[in-house]
């Protein structure tokens, strides 16, 4: 089974994904195999990955031909989050696809994706302290958008484990994705 892609710009990108070596040939084989849709939505800013209905979900200001480098970067780490298949997030998840995206700007020779993403290199995905620094680089990178502001916060440091772990989280992260949704709703004066 194929990755569901119908956009030029993203098959492109996938393409441009798994002629990186190991790394990029497994994050493009975890949406094929699973048959991941990848579509462009304008409610969207960067990338976001619902596992739970197999789509990854592009910013479409990221189809203009001159930022295909930075697509190649969002697309790696949303590939990342289906190649480890959990239903809901965390710090320690998201620490993980931005060094996967880090690995892709290197191997990209992309200057700019190699300088975003620097600060997670460093950072080791099991230590709590790192978690914490990697939550203050993720908040840093939404700047000023408060819905995406509120969503990462939201987001438990490790990976949540067991039923009763995963539906508290799950639970937190939806009505933090209401509230986001009502504050991009809300209009200045």
């Amino acid at each position: 089974m194929a990755a569901k892609i119908s956009s030029p710009a993203l098959r492109e990108a996938r393409h441009r994904i798994a002629q990186l070596g190991t790394l990029g040939a497994d994050l493009v084989a975890a949406i094929d195999r699973r048959g991941t849709r990848v579509i462009f939505s304008s409610l969207i800013s960067g990338g976001f990955t619902l596992n739970v209905i197999n789509t990854i979900f592009m910013d479409p200001h990221l189809q203009d031909p001159q930022q295909a480098d930075l697509l190649a970067c969002t697309l790696a780490h949303e590939c990342s989050h289906v190649q480890q298949g959990y239903l809901v997030d965390s710090v320690q998840q998201e620490l993980i696809a931005y060094q996967t995206g880090a690995k892709i700007a290197d191997a990209l020779n992309y200057a700019y994706g190699k300088q975003l993403f620097a600060p997670f290199l460093a950072l080791d995905p099991t230590r709590e302290q790192d978690l914490e620094t990697a939550r203050q680089h993720i908040l840093a990178l939404a700047g000023g958008s408060v819905p995406t502001r509120t969503i990462y916060s939201s987001l438990p440091l490790f990976q949540p484990t067991g039923a009763a772990d995963n539906l508290v989280a799950a639970l937190r992260q939806l009505s933090a994705a209401g509230l986001a949704g009502l504050q991009a709703l809300r209009r200045p004066g």
